[in-house]
């Protein structure tokens, strides 16, 4: 699949991304370098499952709304 996010990013198309970091820590460094991409990209960290609810909706809040996280890369940490 390598060329896949130029080509949709080529488009116009922005690639957003959440990677659950439990079972691959290197997870994060691998979407920053291949997957997302475009204008406003962002990578959500998120430590474990439990996590994920929270960090879809603030994905999808970000998505919806056209406002991207302070920085490209966000990390999501639950209590």
């Amino acid at each position: 699949h390598a060329g896949i996010p130029e080509a949709v990013v080529a488009n116009g198309l922005t690639i957003n991304g959440l990677a659950i970091l439990a079972n691959g820590p290197w997870l994060d460094t691998y979407y920053d370098d291949n997957v997302i991409g475009g204008d406003g990209a962002f990578l959500i960290q998120i430590k474990d499952f439990p996590s994920f609810a929270i960090a879809i909706q603030q994905k999808l809040l970000a998505e919806i709304s056209a406002r991207s996280p302070a920085t490209r890369l966000a990390r999501i940490q639950i209590q």
